[in-house]
């Protein structure tokens, strides 16, 4: 279970929501009765006494200004000598979960829930508890019926399509936002995004175009939205559209990444030194944004000007000492000038810092691994990486090159995740079928290469790979055959030695 204080924060966000339907004395909050009605979808309030309205109003300031217990005990004091008014049993469903009460606070909101026609409200509230608290079925049941009470409250499938998202059904997830996106209003930007960002991972940029595009159109689209579309615009080769939403970016508010993403468009149009010239300026003219920094640092390395781009690199170095992605810049600009030593020296304070990425610990290895007597360090750093990200399949596939000659169960192990999560990379297929035939494997390390083989014929390595396999299967024929093969396409491959030797015993 979650850390009760980091659930009970989440809450918090009702109170602002709750917050807007009452007026208060100190005028923190103003709304009418009316918008009350018309947010709660309910004739209730305005039957309520003006005492009853006036503790509820209380009640609310207190939740908003975080005075949990005295909200609750006004709410309680009404519930006391009127025990229909759902308002506040909703009051103190959220006054109950701020205090870490779950169980207190879903009972509450199962009342509020009862006394209510048409708001959903309470059953979605109490949906986030339960789904907080890892109750993820009675979550679903509270989502689903706050859908069914109440179809046009976006917040119902917004709930489901997280839900779905967290548990990895992003088909399901997506079909939710497309819902919530049809009945939500037009400027809940924030929805958009979070459906954009899905489709971004689990489908296809243009997808994710489809989504955001439309609401980039809309005059008070804010910058986030703006750079979004503009982005998947130029990834999907739109470029006037690109740069017209970029434009309006600038013209919103002038920042670092609309001018990176002119720059980004002046590249892709080929005028290079229109580019060049954009991005020194944003460096100019936010001498205090890195990002300014990275993309001109990423240019200059892109045209293999590697000292210039260390230069840049460092002037943003000079300002943020710990940015993870300058580091990497500078890191791999300095392995780039032949100054191995210097670049891996980057790479150990990127991955030292407190909150270092298994991305880090990948490239300090894969540096690592260009020295002789870091086999140790390389082993340790790739293993650090899976230990933070499991799922990174890169780690998982180097680390098995790494130990295939001294463990190859493991080996094989580490390789099988990394196909498991990878399957279309040959790397990771080579890896795999390597370590199967140190493994003792044969059928698989056969299958693997007849494939790689059959796909790149000319490729000395996977010749010499499948070369061994048939040696191994007892095959000497055709297991000499290619050897000789491999060595006539690259007498100095890789393996050549280990080919050559084979030949002879």
């Amino acid at each position: 279970m979650r850390d009760p204080d980091s659930i009970s924060r989440k809450f918090l966000k009702y109170v602002f929501l709750a917050a807007l339907a009452f007026a208060t004395s100190s005028g923190a909050v103003a709304a009418t009765i009316e918008q009350y009605q018309g947010m709660m979808k309910t004739d209730r309030f305005a039957k309520l006494r003006p005492d009853q309205r006036a503790a509820l109003a209380n009640a609310m300031e207190a939740l908003y200004n975080s005075e949990f217990s005295v909200s609750e005990t006004i709410t309680r004091e009404l519930i006391s000598t009127s025990p229909d008014i759902a308002e506040a049993w909703q009051i103190l469903g959220l006054a109950l979960a701020n205090q870490n009460r779950f169980e207190e606070a879903v009972s509450a909101l199962d009342e509020s829930a009862k006394l209510y026609t048409i708001n959903s409200e309470p059953l979605i509230i109490k949906g986030d508890i339960l789904l907080e608290l890892g109750r993820a079925e009675e979550a679903r049941t509270a989502y689903e019926e706050a859908l069914a009470r109440d179809p046009d409250n976006w917040r119902a499938p917004q709930s489901l399509a997280l839900m779905a998202e967290r548990q990895g059904k992003w088909q399901e997830a997506s079909r939710y936002y497309e819902s919530a996106l049809k009945i939500a209003p037009a400027d809940n930007y924030e929805l958009a995004l979070s459906h954009t960002r899905l489709l971004l991972v689990y489908s296809t940029p243009q997808e994710a175009l489809n989504v955001v595009d439309p609401v980039a159109s809309q005059e008070n689209a804010p910058a986030v939205v703006l750079e979004t579309a503009a982005r998947l615009n130029l990834e999907n080769g739109n470029l006037e559209r690109a740069r017209f939403l970029f434009k309006r970016m600038e013209i919103q508010s002038p920042s670092v990444a609309s001018a990176i993403g002119l720059a980004a468009i002046d590249q892709a149009e080929g005028r290079m030194g229109s580019a060049e010239q954009a991005l020194k300026r944003s460096v100019e003219r936010f001498p205090r944004d890195t990002k300014a920094y990275l993309a001109l640092g990423n240019f200059l390395g892109s045209t293999k000007r590697y000292g210039e781009a260390l230069d840049t690199y460092e002037g943003g170095l000079q300002i943020a000492p710990n940015d993870p992605e300058l580091l990497r810049g500078a890191s791999g600009a300095e392995l780039r000038l032949g100054r191995t030593k210097d670049a891996i020296k980057r790479a150990r304070s990127l991955a030292e810092r407190p909150e270092h990425t298994a991305s880090d610990l990948v490239w300090l290895a894969s540096l690592l691994e260009t020295e002789e007597g870091n086999r140790d360090e390389t082993r340790a750093a790739y293993a650090e990486a899976i230990e933070l990200q499991p799922d990174n399949w890169v780690a998982l596939n180097n680390l098995a090159s790494l130990v295939v000659d001294d463990d190859p169960a493991k080996a094989l192990g580490l390789a099988q995740k990394a196909a498991d999560i990878a399957p279309n990379s040959k790397n990771v297929q080579d890896t795999l079928g390597w370590a199967a035939l140190k493994a003792g494997d044969t059928a698989k390390a056969g299958a693997i290469f007849d494939e790689l083989h059959k796909a790149d014929p000319d490729n000395p390595v996977l010749t010499y790979r499948l070369a061994m396999v048939r040696l191994a299967e007892g095959d000497e024929v055709e297991g000499r055959k290619l050897l000789e093969t491999a060595l006539a396409a690259d007498p100095d491959f890789r393996y050549a030695e280990n080919a050559r030797a084979a030949l002879n015993r």
